[in-house]
């Protein structure tokens, strides 16, 4: 049973590494946070403490359409088949 636990721990510890990974490179984050994100499946708890502050710090933004810190992101193109939206003025 040792051996199963341990191989499937082990299994889903490279599989968090990969989606750590590729979260950190689609939220374009520097290399500080991520190492703290990759790390932080290394030190047990550590990783609620990284998840809230990367939800708070970058995904809220971005599921907001702002970029981090409150900056705003990139405009996107428009969905297929329709009409774009004519530009604002400030």
């Amino acid at each position: 049973m040792v051996n199963d636990v341990g191989t499937l721990h082990g299994i889903l510890y490279i599989i968090y590494i990969i989606v750590a990974y590729l979260l950190t490179r689609r939220l374009r984050l520097a290399l500080g946070p991520t190492v703290l994100v990759l790390a932080a499946g290394t030190i047990p708890v550590l990783t609620f403490v990284v998840e809230r502050w990367v939800s708070r710090r970058y995904i809220a933004p971005a599921m907001a359409g702002k970029g981090p810190a409150g900056g705003t992101a990139k405009a996107s193109a428009p969905a297929p088949g329709t009409v774009p939206a004519p530009p604002q003025s400030r």
